[in-house]
């Protein structure tokens, strides 16, 4: 193990943040997992530190040492306006040192609705509240770096999928339908091809980035296996899992209307572009750089049943 660098993941029983811990505890790093309260096991390498992200004396604290801070935690989605800037804050002043890597986990929520794919050149033209808290981030993130405040790199996804996934169009929710033959809900429209990344490829990536220097001051597209339409992914899913697939479409209208008595929701339906049009992420500049290939589609959807499966029955086993 190496123990001479720190990596401290914050928000690092999430999703994002868990499958980090996961692969930098592969590669035989010190890592220090920082949330508010423990979720499941940790990997061989791996610590557990109790901290709130908010309170900047419990921040500094739990980055103490570090050499690379993964900023993976985030406030309550409705949250993002009152709190992200806050946190940005707080994690820029906690860092132990101006030598002290800085990579944040980011999605592409600043482009707004793009015609083509998204790529890291396009402006961030957002008109919706979380795009442009997500574009005054990456500024923020950006004029650190410049200034010499930290060393910053951002690495960004499309829709997660995968082990320990929650709250995301293809979560373990979405799994646990399909492998049990029921209907399961899309968004929008059923033929629109849409990047999904599988979160053990994106926890890679960002590895990536808090090992090569060459990264930083920039964003990141990590890369994702070819872009498919709803359908197609609710039926690769059903094949793997040995069930008739049963596809189903979640109108506007009624994302709108649970957006009444839902904040979650009501946060989703300004998302809802995303879904009725193209939307393929562009991550070919990383795969050039850092000779990067993504989890084939189906290979990452037979891990996530596998994972689903023995989570599923350790939960029964530990309830029942």
């Amino acid at each position: 193990m190496n123990t001479a660098e720190l990596h401290v993941v914050l928000g690092g029983t999430g999703a994002a943040g868990s499958a980090l811990v996961r692969e930098l505890a592969r590669q035989g790093k010190l890592v220090r997992a920082v949330s508010r309260s423990q979720k499941g096991d940790l990997p061989t390498g791996a610590e557990w530190k109790r901290a709130d992200v908010m309170n900047a004396e419990a921040l500094r604290e739990a980055v103490r040492g570090a050499s690379v801070v993964y900023l993976a935690a985030q406030p309550a989605y409705h949250r993002w306006p009152q709190e992200f800037p806050a946190l940005i804050e707080n994690v820029l002043t906690a860092l132990p040192s101006p030598e002290t890597k800085l990579v944040m986990v980011d999605n592409l929520y600043m482009y707004g609705p793009v015609t083509g794919s998204i790529h890291e050149g396009l402006p961030h033209a957002a008109t919706d509240r979380k795009g442009r808290v997500r574009a005054e981030m990456t500024e923020r993130l950006l004029s650190a770096h410049r200034s010499g405040l930290a060393r910053v790199a951002i690495g960004r996804a499309s829709d997660f999928y995968g082990p320990g996934v929650e709250a995301s169009v293809a979560d373990l929710n979405f799994f646990r339908k399909i492998a049990s033959g029921r209907t399961v809900q899309w968004p929008a429209r059923l033929n629109q091809p849409h990047s999904l990344s599988f979160v053990e490829d994106y926890a890679r990536g960002l590895a990536i980035l808090g090992e090569r220097d060459e990264a930083l001051g920039r964003a990141w597209h990590v890369p994702a296996a070819e872009p498919l339409t709803g359908r197609q992914f609710i039926e690769l899913v059903a094949g793997e899992a040995g069930v008739t697939a049963r596809p189903g479409m979640v109108p506007k209208a009624l994302i709108r209307m649970v957006g009444f008595f839902n904040p979650s929701a009501r946060e989703f339906g300004e998302m809802f572009y995303q879904f009725e049009n193209a939307h393929v992420l562009d991550g070919s500049n990383f795969t050039r750089t850092f000779n990067f290939a993504p989890s084939a589609h189906r290979e990452a959807v037979r891990v996530t049943l596998a994972w689903l499966r023995n989570h599923d029955a350790r939960t029964a086993v530990l309830t029942g």
